[in-house]
């Protein structure tokens, strides 16, 4: 939560900063207007969007911690989570008696205040719907005007124009005064501000929200006084006008204030002019800006990912080589069994329950590595084992079922080629030495005797990680500490099995009543 927070703010002060350098002296009101409302809604938003970027670490220091950061986002997770640490130790550091409990605490007051900036906002709402009440309402060039005794500033809300009644009726409002309220009422600036003021109720720990608010409001301003200028042509006049008006009472914050912020810059920049290409321009230089904020801002950003979690679609040429069969140390066995354990339910000295028999893509991935990697008494000891190329159970032709549930798969590949169906259904399901299918992805791999043996020719002494996940492996998840893949003669009792060669001429046993495959 900390780090979103701090990536929302830090992503919100570049884009303000990016208006004040490159549009807010502009005449280009109408497209500040919506850069101010995007970059908002685009800050609060970016920082939840995930975008996964994947660097390698060695296979040599898999004990090393992985604190390299690559980008901003991630030092701000680093920051987030020191603040939240610093809290714990000095909540562990008082006294057993009084505990405090830091995020109850921060919670509370964050709740406090929010409440209160809603209170405030209602009591607005109220206000201004007591003043229609009250007042006299009526039309006047197209606008619906209500008229106070209370000495007010000209100010606007919804589709009302509120006006001191006495200044009315002696028109001593000029027909320029009503036409730049009634241009917030058309445009719906009040929609804007809202908009702000509820952002602010929940984000109200976020400086940079107030400075978007000022800004709207002021661009609001800019907005009615161009609309006013282009129907009078009199500039001098209108800001006479509006100076005479400047010395009134304030209105309620969430509504459309004539004389906010009449400072020296709005006088300037009623005759002020941008010119196309220089708006072009502008515009243009904001395109880097987004992008920079995309890189830096999105979550999951990773440089810390071990070379064994690539996706298959990773191909850098110098990932990690791995010994098939070599044996892995107890911290890759603990690994294993941490993974497997997300998904047992339960085990005793003979079944296996399981919670969920579909692992994640990145479990599956991590899993699959360290079990090539285990020697054939390691492999034996694990409840999930994997029956890939590297790995067969059993070596065998698919029976006709099969073999057109391999062949009705959107992906095929032929001895690690994706090769089209037609190819296949050309060939005979006898000549396929082994195959597995992903349902669930909609994908087979089959392989011929020749191309399965010059893969194993070829990989099976050390394998890239990229090139072993670009082939498939079929889970098995075991139910019984029975069920043990043997040699022909330590097979014992009355299970089934069925026997196959491997390429070396072993004869091997395929146990195959207590697993399920998936």
């Amino acid at each position: 939560m900390i780090s979103y927070l701090i990536n929302s703010f830090l992503c919100s002060l570049i884009l303000y900063l990016a208006y004040i350098l490159l549009l807010e002296n502009e005449n280009i009101h109408r497209f500040k207007r919506g850069y101010l409302l995007f970059s908002l809604v685009f800050s609060l938003l970016i920082p939840l969007i995930p975008l996964n970027i994947f660097t390698r670490q060695t296979m040599e220091t898999p004990k090393q911690t992985t604190a390299v950061f690559a980008n901003l986002n991630e030092m701000q997770y680093a920051v987030g989570e020191s603040i939240e640490q610093k809290a714990s130790v000095l909540s562990d550091n008082l006294s057993n008696n009084t505990p405090i409990n830091f995020p109850v605490i921060f919670g509370a007051v964050y709740g406090l205040v929010a409440a209160a900036l809603l209170f405030r906002f209602l009591l607005n709402i109220l206000s201004i719907a007591k003043q229609k009440r009250q007042g006299i309402v009526l039309a006047n060039q197209g606008a619906t005007i209500v008229l106070m005794k209370e000495k007010i500033t000209p100010h606007s809300f919804g589709k009302y124009i509120f006006i001191n009644r006495e200044d009315y009726e002696n028109k001593q409002i000029a027909n320029e005064i009503i036409a730049h309220e009634s241009l917030h009422i058309n445009q719906r600036h009040f929609l804007d501000i809202i908009f702000v003021e509820l952002l602010l109720i929940f984000f109200w720990f976020n400086p940079a929200l107030y400075l978007y608010r000022n800004k709207i409001k002021l661009n609001h301003e800019f907005l009615a006084d161009k609309a006013v200028i282009r129907k009078t042509g009199n500039i001098p006049c209108y800001q006479t006008l509006l100076i005479g008006m400047a010395c009134r009472q304030k209105s309620s914050i969430i509504t459309s204030r004539l004389n906010y912020l009449l400072t020296k810059k709005r006088l300037i920049m009623m005759t002020k002019t941008t010119s196309k290409k220089s708006a072009c321009c502008r515009t243009l230089a904001l395109i880097p800006v987004f992008l920079a904020a995309i890189a830096f801002f999105t979550t999951k950003m990773t440089a810390n990912v071990l070379p064994e979690q690539f996706s298959a679609l990773n191909t850098t040429a110098d990932e990690t080589v791995i010994i098939p069969g070599q044996g892995i140390s107890s911290d890759g066995l603990n690994e294993y069994k941490g993974i497997v354990d997300k998904y047992l339910e339960s085990s005793d000295s003979v079944t296996f329950k399981w919670k969920s028999m579909k692992l994640s893509d990145e479990d599956y991935n991590r899993l699959y590595i360290l079990y090539i990697q285990m020697n054939p008494e390691q492999r034996k000891a694990q409840p999930i084992s994997f029956s890939g190329v590297l790995t067969p159970l059993m070596l065998r032709s698919p029976n006709v079922d099969e073999w057109n549930n391999c062949k009705r798969k959107n992906t095929i590949f032929l001895d690690g080629e994706k090769v089209d169906a037609t190819k296949v259904n050309a060939m005979s399901r006898k000549s396929i030495v082994f195959f597995t299918y992903n349902n669930e992805k909609s994908t087979s791999f089959l392989w011929t005797k020749k191309g399965y043996d010059n893969y194993i020719q070829k990989w099976g002494k050390e394998i890239t990680q990229t090139e072993l996940l670009k082939t498939q492996a079929s889970t098995w998840f075991w139910t019984s500490r029975s069920v043990k893949f043997y040699n022909t003669e330590h097979v014992k009792g009355s299970q089934t099995s069925t026997k196959f060669q491997t390429k070396e001429g072993k004869e091997r046993l395929y146990i195959s009543n207590e697993a399920i495959a998936h």
